[in-house]
């Protein structure tokens, strides 16, 4: 069984990542017996695409429901993990659910519960995930990969496009076609094309309505609150009375604003 397994790993070849982080997810969690609650093998199947997306990693292609994690619920990421991951290795009697638990099959986990085994399968899975990841996006940065359709302004070395979770309405974002982390990291050309940019998203948005203010800022680093690790830089209209007390700018704004509802 455990050779079968790891031939699966090898040569099977899947239309999503779900079964091999679902295995990987279970292998992480499991106990002595060979054993795992079913809502911990969850939480780890949806802590790898959450870790995804703070990366700035497509997680999988866009008509994906694991897409939409941050719109999901705990009961939804389940449903996902048991109708496309669960059932496939299921199929193969690698794995059975036996009310909440998880169980790894007896002849499997017979081999499995050595730590050498184990590892090697858990390297496999990890060489599989990374595949087809490779496989199916390269560089799988969301940034790089924003079809055309949504770029609203571009020059020769930026874009702007909405912000897809909008902290005021008009929220928008100016990123660099180039690939890097931190506004240190760029040219003198790059710097001056993103700001003309900057300055081009903002007479548009001051044309379509009315705008008292902006702010424009980057996230420089996770610390500072950068999800997506490629630079982008927010250009968010503000206007009188969207918040008790304006001032203090983006000291406050966090604070006052809160994290938009989605």
């Amino acid at each position: 069984m455990y050779e079968t397994l790891i031939s699966y790993l090898k040569n099977k070849s899947e239309t999503n990542s779900y079964p091999w982080v679902f295995l990987k997810a279970l292998l992480e969690t499991v106990n002595d017996e060979g054993m795992a609650p079913l809502e911990r093998v969850c939480n780890q199947f949806k802590c790898f695409y959450r870790e995804r997306f703070r990366e700035g990693l497509m997680p999988e292609v866009k008509t994906s429901p694991i897409y939409r994690l941050k719109m999901l619920d705990d009961r939804q990421i389940l449903a996902i993990m048991l109708e496309q991951a669960y059932e496939p290795l299921s199929n193969y009697q690698f794995v059975s659910l036996r009310e909440d638990q998880m169980v790894v099959s007896e002849l499997l986990w017979d081999n499995l519960r050595h730590d050498m085994k184990k590892i090697k399968a858990l390297k496999c899975l990890e060489d599989r995930i990374h595949a087809y990841y490779q496989q199916h996006f390269g560089n799988s940065c969301i940034f790089c990969n924003i079809n055309a359709e949504e770029m609203i302004f571009e020059n020769q070395m930026a874009f702007a496009t909405d912000d897809a979770y909008p902290a005021t309405p008009g929220h928008m974002l100016v990123i660099p076609k180039r690939h890097f982390q931190d506004i240190s990291q760029a040219t003198e050309k790059e710097v001056v094309m993103l700001f003309r940019l900057v300055e081009a998203v903002r007479k548009r948005l001051m044309l379509k309505e009315k705008i008292d203010g902006f702010n424009i800022g980057i996230n420089g680093g996770r610390a500072a609150g950068q999800s997506v690790m490629h630079l982008h830089i927010h250009v968010m209209p503000r206007r009188w009375g969207d918040v008790e007390k304006p001032r203090g700018g983006v000291r406050n704004i966090l604070r006052e604003c809160g994290r938009p509802k989605r």
